[in-house]
């Protein structure tokens, strides 16, 4: 009775094996279990954002997405059933925010770089400012002041400011890329 209690035990409990987890998950259940960030969303290149990053665990598509530098993302923006928008940051010297979208299989359809124009250098300081909206719109406000420098370079020189400013608007299509329509 063992005997048979034995077999029967070896023959059913090795055919009914449950199949082994993924390491990395595939890039679609990965996009699932991010968490979705209702827009309005704001960023300004001059102030800390206020939006916490989430883990994600497929490490080996975020090399993809930023190789020079390390990718954090905030989560998913529920734009359109089409295709999956994140959001996130990639950690340069003013934490760059950026958009990627993917279809349906988890193929990168397009990315986009928020802040175009940051930099800070004696003479010039340039900021970004960003809006999404609920339509798919990206506004984007480049503030720069200029001033002139002394002869030798060395310093600014007063009252010599110089404003200028340049709005941009983007969009994400149905399809997922993002293109500038003004």
């Amino acid at each position: 009775m063992k005997f048979l209690l034995l077999i029967l035990t070896f023959t059913f409990g090795v055919g009914c094996k449950e199949p082994k987890a993924k390491s990395v998950p595939d890039s679609n259940s990965a996009f699932d279990k991010l968490v979705s960030i209702e827009t309005p969303l704001t960023f300004n290149s001059n102030r800390a954002n206020h939006y916490q990053t989430v883990e994600f665990q497929d490490t080996v598509l975020l090399k993809k997405l930023s190789p020079d530098y390390p990718l954090f993302l905030y989560g998913k923006i529920p734009f359109h059933s089409n295709f999956t928008t994140l959001i996130g940051y990639r950690a340069d010297d003013q934490a760059t925010p950026i958009l990627f979208t993917f279809d349906k299989q988890g193929k990168l359809i397009h990315s986009h770089l928020l802040y175009e124009t940051v930099v800070g250098d004696m003479g010039i300081y340039t900021s970004n400012h960003v809006i999404i909206d609920s339509e798919r719109n990206i506004h984007f406000t480049d503030s720069t002041i200029t001033r002139k420098l002394n002869e030798d370079e060395s310093d600014e020189i007063p009252g010599t400011d110089s404003l200028s400013v340049i709005n941009k608007k983007y969009r994400i299509s149905d399809e997922g890329i993002i293109k500038r329509v003004d």
